[in-house]
């Protein structure tokens, strides 16, 4: 569900925050948005961004549109896609 999946990357309390410390994110968050991804976000502790997409996303769209509104505002950047799986985890005995 990927609307409620966008709901869950709003994060009122510290994206501001964090997008004070890396010039360009909000624009970057909205360019994945308005590029096909269900939501977007800060992760980890670091400047990392992420941007979560249904399969028939444009993902190349997507990242290349984070990376240059990054740029734009003087944040050098690169981008990778990863695959989610679909089996999630396994339980297994040593």
């Amino acid at each position: 569900d990927f609307a409620l999946m966008a709901a869950c990357l709003e994060d009122e309390s510290q994206t501001p925050y964090r997008a004070r410390l890396l010039p360009g994110a909000e624009d970057a968050l909205a360019a994945a948005r308005g590029r096909g991804a269900a939501g977007a976000t800060f992760t980890g502790q670091g400047p990392a961004l992420v941007a979560i997409a249904p399969a028939e996303a444009n993902l190349a769209a997507i990242g290349t549109a984070m990376v240059a509104a990054l740029a734009r505002h003087g944040s050098p950047a690169r981008w990778c896609h990863t695959q989610h799986q679909a089996k999630g985890a396994a339980r297994r005995q040593l």
